[in-house]
């Protein structure tokens, strides 16, 4: 090979099923020039053997090895061997959608003379692209130059490409927590860039569903430690939409993980939570939180909240047990949460509603997945439960409303997650 253009980096763990696709999504590309290197983080399956096989059989593959210490230090060993010009950053068990992702980010990144250029992404769910719950900071309506002030949020990092030489200057790398990793990376490299090109064009597809990961309490404390570096990133370099961002996620998993484990009394996730509550600005938070000036409740106010939360739960079943037709909006990860949570709880949902079936299973855990019809209007005894992020919320309550539903509940994801014996990503 010449000299290098793009550096793919895949860490590895056990994702036997998938290595073959993101290879070969490698392979197909346009780009000349061009290494992938897979960095085996420990694997115990047959993850290695294929590796193996996919270097002997194209000349650009090689393969890392280190002891399970997780993939942010696989990057990290990964960006220490790369040998090309801007690097890009792939997970195993995805891909890139067009042949000439690579080729269009490399040449849009030297035609426009930024260290970091991008694209958008979009989900693989069950066979299928989908644009539908994808996170707005991962979709790009027009090609245009984001300053890192206007910059929208800290994911999709593995839509965009690197100047190598660039990240060594300002020694950008992984974190070594256990989730997360990827978002203080990304936010220090726009911050440390001043912003980045970004394109409409989509780059990368992010599989969904097929995963479940459990959070323990190292794995929440990796996330909220993430999002600790990412606010204080964000404060050093006048990122106020990042703020935003962060009071955004605080209302989800987010603030789900750093209350329950705040409860339980981890002094790591107190420490934390008050790290931030200093770090954010406060005319921001109070945008999004109607009663306080912080981003999480501090000690006796956060025990009342977590206790609270949890009487409402019952309350809440109580109320669904006594409902005739119980309906879910929104048939995305929340939506699948709520329809397990329901059936454990003895409440069957007849059905998830969607506002388009385009893109969308026939039926999921087998509830059928069905067009909001104006025929439920009929029947008083009914429920909706729009179960989406909130930022979403008010604009579904305003079309099922102009559809002529009335029995609506709008879910506070950021409660229903402390509803659940374990929190699932």
């Amino acid at each position: 090979m010449g000299n290098i253009k793009v550096s793919v980096i895949v860490p590895v763990y056990n994702m036997e099923q998938y290595i073959i696709t993101a290879v070969e999504s490698f392979e197909k590309q346009t780009l000349t020039d061009k290494e992938i290197l897979l960095v085996d983080d420990g694997s115990t399956d047959t993850s290695c053997e294929i590796m193996k096989k996919c270097a002997e059989q194209y000349t650009n593959v090689s393969i890392l090895r280190q002891s399970h210490t997780g993939s942010g230090s696989a990057r990290n060993m990964g960006m220490k061997h790369a040998k090309g010009e801007f690097i890009a950053f792939l997970d195993p068990d995805d891909f890139y959608i067009s042949d000439d992702a690579l080729e269009f980010l490399y040449q849009l990144a030297k035609e426009k003379k930024v260290p970091v250029c991008g694209g958008s992404s979009c989900d693989f769910v069950e066979g299928r692209f989908s644009i539908k719950g994808v996170r707005r900071e991962r979709i790009f309506t027009e090609d245009s130059y984001i300053t890192k002030e206007e910059y929208p949020g800290a994911t999709g990092y593995w839509a965009f490409i690197y100047e190598r030489a660039f990240l060594r200057k300002y020694h950008i790398t992984f974190p070594d927590y256990l989730r997360g990793q990827d978002a203080p990376f990304f936010v220090k490299a726009i911050a440390c860039a001043g912003g980045a090109y970004c394109s409409s064009k989509a780059i990368y597809a992010y599989r969904k569903h097929h995963k479940v990961v459990k959070f323990d309490e190292q794995r929440a404390l990796g996330l909220l430690g993430s999002y600790r570096d990412v606010a204080q990133i964000a404060s050093q370099y006048n990122m106020l939409n990042i703020q935003h961002f962060i009071c955004r996620e605080s209302k989800g998993e987010l603030g789900a993980l750093a209350y329950k484990y705040a409860y339980l009394g981890s002094s790591d996730m107190l420490e934390i939570i008050a790290e931030m509550n200093c770090q954010m600005d406060k005319d921001i938070i109070k945008q999004y939180e109607e009663k306080n000036d912080k981003l999480f409740l501090e000690g006796e106010e956060l025990r009342k909240y977590v206790e609270e939360v949890q009487q409402e739960k019952y309350r809440f079943i109580d109320k669904l047990q006594k409902i005739k037709r119980v309906f879910i909006f929104g048939a995305g990860t929340t939506g699948r949460k709520v329809a397990l949570f329901l059936q454990r709880n003895k409440v069957q949902a007849e059905a998830f509603l969607v506002s388009d079936l385009k893109d969308n299973p026939n039926e999921i855990y087998g509830i059928p997945v069905r067009e909001v019809g104006k025929e439920m209007c009929n029947d008083t005894s009914y429920l909706i439960m729009i179960a989406t992020f909130w930022y979403s919320q008010d604009e579904i309550e305003e079309f099922l409303l102009h559809q002529g539903m009335r029995n609506i509940y709008k879910l506070d994801v950021r409660k229903f997650l402390l509803w659940l014996d374990e929190i699932e990503h």
